[in-house]
């Protein structure tokens, strides 16, 4: 039985069909930096929900997931300790642990919405301005303010040990698979620091790759939940067919550019199955580890209420269905909600990192700019922006975007997909994606946490990082 539902089926939010976007005029076009969402439906998502900092909810919570993952992939041997250890010693926002974290904590029975925290005090997020930003510092509704972490926290009970452990398998998986695609990439930085193969060569990085994969698969099995199990372990597969399809990707582009430059007449692009599998390599590259572990926490969120209902039944005879104890609004199982948000907040997630490798900021980065693009990495900004434009196709058919070739070409190939509306229609995708996560989020029951799960969409789709 499969454990993943069919995946590019795009649902509708809130009623229509999400199409790939069409090509906009060039004076309809905001400028390639800008954040600004076209969508009235996330707009008004954002001002009535966005009041929260979804990473001060959990401040807490990664915290302490960061000081036991020390011990999680810990070695006896103090070479492959360090390797192991390298990336979870450098700061960063583990967004990834953090959407799991939210999404068990929404799921939690007696959380209370934001509008219960009326009377609460609040944090002011610094700025005043209550919109939303890419730093992840909160954004409100003409507030400025968040809510703060030590108020959050005290509006739900605890997480089952079992949740925690299953955040901290998704922060080793994810780095995992940093590891192993940094040797595929031969990348010798990341994060602005040296990647793992760059500091110690490849064959340890993979052997360190190899080592976290192992120690998740040991705490995964001592969860001794058979279908988070295997539905966590499916996520490997994903990432080795994500990089296959990558290739795969690549090769389908060339082989097409190399036949419209030869053709006398060349016949118009067909972007329709460079995009789809794109969107699906895409998904197994990036979406899958997070809709996976998403589906799991809610998993383990029904095991754990399963057993406290029956604990009940036997004390004083009441009995009810761990769905009902969980916090949804609708009739689609909790597991099945948490894999919709995870999913789309993930696609999400990775067409941003392709629009910002296009057109973003390299100081703030931390990295060099086209970088996909040189490598011959097919991403949905350069499929957009080769759509309308067939001088482009012809100048990337010849090379002049490669990393080989001069940076002066380098330069006109990034300058005219931020021209050409590329970076515009890659930006209404990623906004299509995010509609169909805040979607999702909002088949849950109202709550602090369910507003930081869409807070989290924003941070997302606005991140310059």
């Amino acid at each position: 039985m499969s454990l993943t539902p069919p995946l590019f089926a795009l649902p509708a939010f809130p009623t229509a069909a999400i199409d790939l976007p069409k090509p906009s005029s060039a004076t309809d076009l905001p400028s390639t930096s800008s954040t600004l969402i076209r969508s009235s439906s996330l707009r008004h998502a954002f001002s009535r929900y966005s009041v929260v900092d979804p990473f001060a909810c959990v401040e807490s919570d990664l915290a302490s997931i960061g000081s036991s993952l020390s011990s999680l992939i810990q070695s006896d041997l103090p070479e492959l300790d360090e390797l192991a250890q390298y990336f979870f010693q450098i700061p960063g926002k583990r967004v990834r642990p953090a959407i799991v974290l939210l999404m068990a904590r929404a799921l939690r029975r007696g959380a209370r919405s934001v509008e219960e925290w009326s009377e609460q005090p609040w944090k002011d997020s610094g700025d005043g301005s209550g919109s939303g930003s890419g730093s992840g510092s909160g954004s409100g509704s003409g507030s400025g303010a968040v809510l703060a972490d030590a108020h959050f926290r005290d509006a739900l009970d605890e997480l089952s040990p079992r949740q925690r452990r299953l955040c901290e398998v998704c922060e080793v998986i994810h780095t995992c698979s940093l590891l192993h695609d940094d040797v595929l990439d031969e990348s010798d930085m990341r994060r602005g620091v040296p990647s793992v193969n760059g500091r110690f060569g490849n064959g340890r990085a993979v052997l360190a790759g190899d080592f976290l994969l192992s120690r998740a698969v040991v705490a995964l099995a001592r969860l001794r939940q058979h279908t988070v199990t295997e539905l966590m372990l499916e996520t490997s597969k994903h990432l080795v067919e994500g990089e296959v399809l990558q290739l795969h990707a690549s090769q389908l582009l060339r082989a097409a550019l190399k036949a419209h430059s030869a053709d006398a007449t060349p016949q118009p692009f067909e972007l329709e199955p460079h995009m789809a599998l794109y969107m699906r390599k895409t998904y197994s590259k990036t979406a899958a580890l997070i809709a996976h572990s998403c589906k799991a926490v809610a998993l383990l969120a029904e095991d754990d209420d399963a057993t406290q209902a029956e604990q009940s039944e036997a004390v004083d005879g009441r009995s009810g269905s761990p769905q009902q104890a969980l916090a949804v609004s609708s009739l689609e199982r909790p597991s099945s909600i948490a894999y919709e948000y995870g999913r789309w907040l993930g696609l999400c997630f990775q067409v941003v990192d392709d629009v910002l490798d296009c057109v973003g900021d390299e100081r703030v980065m931390g990295k060099s700019g086209g970088w996909d693009l040189s490598h011959g990495v097919v991403t949905a900004p350069v499929l957009y922006a080769m759509d309308g434009d067939a001088a482009l196709r012809a100048l990337i058919a010849q090379g002049r975007a490669s990393s080989t070739a001069a940076q002066t070409d380098r330069d006109e190939v990034r300058q005219r997909i931020a021209a050409s509306g590329g970076v515009e229609r890659a930006r209404q995708l990623a906004e299509q994606c995010a509609e169909s996560a805040v979607a999702a989020a909002l088949q849950l029951q109202p709550s602090v946490a369910r507003s930081a799960l869409i807070a989290l969409v924003q941070y997302v789709l606005e991140r310059n990082k």
